[in-house]
């Protein structure tokens, strides 16, 4: 994948800034009250909702094209098909690239004509 030097640097941008909304998401005071369990899935909920709505915005300000996006969903999704440690460790990481791969197939961080 090749990315322009602006995309490179506002990319590291939106990053940085998915990054510190999603630790205000895991850190709000309201989720002392729910399971680790159900604050995991909310937090993973939250920051995936976050990142779509980011890449979305790139991808409509021209700022990243669509090929741009696809490339760091599959970059994303190999490194975690490829990730090793212990077996769960493992199963999570593939759960997670198919998680990815579906949201690769099914178009959703992008808006395809």
């Amino acid at each position: 994948m090749s990315i322009s030097p602006k995309s490179d640097v506002l990319g590291q941008y939106v990053l940085n800034a998915a990054q510190t909304l999603c630790a205000s998401v895991i850190n709000l005071e309201d989720q002392k009250h729910m399971s680790e369990s159900e604050h995991n899935t909310y937090s993973g909920m939250a920051a995936l909702s976050i990142c779509e709505s980011l890449l979305l915005a790139l991808n409509d300000a021209k700022v990243l094209p669509e090929s741009d996006i696809m490339g760091a969903l599959k970059d994303a999704a190999a490194a975690h098909e490829n990730a090793g440690g212990s077996d769960i460790n493992v199963e999570s990481d593939k759960a997670v690239a198919a998680l990815i791969n579906r949201i690769i197939t099914g178009g959703n961080s992008v808006r395809r004509a």
